[in-house]
């Protein structure tokens, strides 16, 4: 396990910060110690951002930054992704895809469309919640779930090396801000007695209202 020396990794270094978390620096083709653009939760993250940087380094797609050049950026996998997005087999039905486009462009693209997508940290991911569709908290949990897809849909196809980043427990649901009470007796009757008079029988039906409970002639008259 790494400590507050450091650890060497086959190429680079990880060391353990302070805070617990882990800090990747390596040395580039140019001679010079390069700073990961974020710390990691556990060591073997911090070492698996080194490997796609090595990973860089030999298809000769490195670049100072520490960034590889051409990478794929959220904004570009999340148009392809709503494009052929499926449930069950079928496309996305059109008010659905109405639904995310407009939580992306909103939402999420302001702060994720043109950041790389394997180089999206939990940190950024908490950080953008907090501040997003604030006192919404539907439109905030929407916004969050489709996030939330996206980035596991990149995982399992090895587009993301590391956990869905997107992890805040309980972001994807939401609860009624107030409960619904259930109708009495009394405001079902004159809820019903508000109806033309075929369908009053199905309504009492359909809430599960005995007859015998609704006092005025019509429900017997209904039988």
């Amino acid at each position: 396990m790494a400590n507050s020396k450091g650890s060497k990794a086959r190429f680079g270094n990880v060391r353990r910060l302070p805070s617990g978390r882990y800090q990747a620096r390596y040395v580039g083709p140019d001679g010079h110690s390069h700073q990961a653009h974020t710390t990691f939760d556990t060591i073997g993250d911090a070492e698996t951002w080194l490997s796609t940087i090595r990973a860089d380094i030999v298809r000769d797609t490195w670049n100072p930054s520490g960034r590889s050049k051409n990478l794929l950026t959220f904004g570009q996998y999340a148009e392809a992704w709503l494009e052929g997005r499926k449930v069950r087999g079928r496309p996305l039905a059109a008010r659905t895809r109405e639904h995310y486009r407009h939580l992306l462009d909103q939402h999420i693209y302001p702060t994720f469309e043109s950041t790389p997508l394997r180089y999206i940290t939990s940190e950024q991911v908490d950080h953008w919640y907090a501040l997003t569709a604030v006192g919404k908290p539907t439109l905030q949990s929407h916004a969050y779930s489709l996030l939330r897809t996206i980035l596991g849909t990149a995982v399992e196809r090895n587009l993301i090396i590391t956990a869905n980043p997107a992890k805040i427990r309980g972001a994807g649901s939401t609860e009624r801000v107030r409960k619904v009470k259930p109708a009495s007796l009394a405001e079902l009757e004159e809820l019903v007695a508000a109806m033309p008079e075929r369908y009053r029988l199905m309504a009492l039906l359909a809430c599960g209202a005995p007859c015998a409970s609704v006092s005025w002639p019509s429900c017997a008259e209904g039988t």
